[in-house]
């Protein structure tokens, strides 16, 4: 959780990069080309939309509920005042 982060290997992204790499060894480079086509082509989504999309979610909650879920969120010896711990 975000209050309790911990670091550990995600067993999935590490075999995607092993692949991707090893598949560019192999292809001399051309299969990071291919992929990179192919996120240009596929891959292309419209952040800003979905950015506005959130950001307007996030205006229509009520502002209690917002702040409540901030203070929830903040460490235990964090103080509440707005300043640094």
């Amino acid at each position: 959780t975000l209050l309790d982060p911990k670091i550990q290997a995600d067993p999935e992204g590490v075999l995607k990069t092993g692949l991707t790499w090893g598949a560019a060894a192999f292809t001399a480079g051309l299969s990071i080309l291919g992929q990179g086509l192919y996120d240009v082509f596929k891959g292309n989504k419209d952040v800003c939309r979905i950015a506005n999309d959130q950001q307007q979610l996030l205006l229509a909650e009520p502002p209690e509920s917002v702040l409540d879920t901030w203070e929830r969120l903040q460490p235990a010896d964090a103080p509440t005042d707005g300043r640094k711990p």
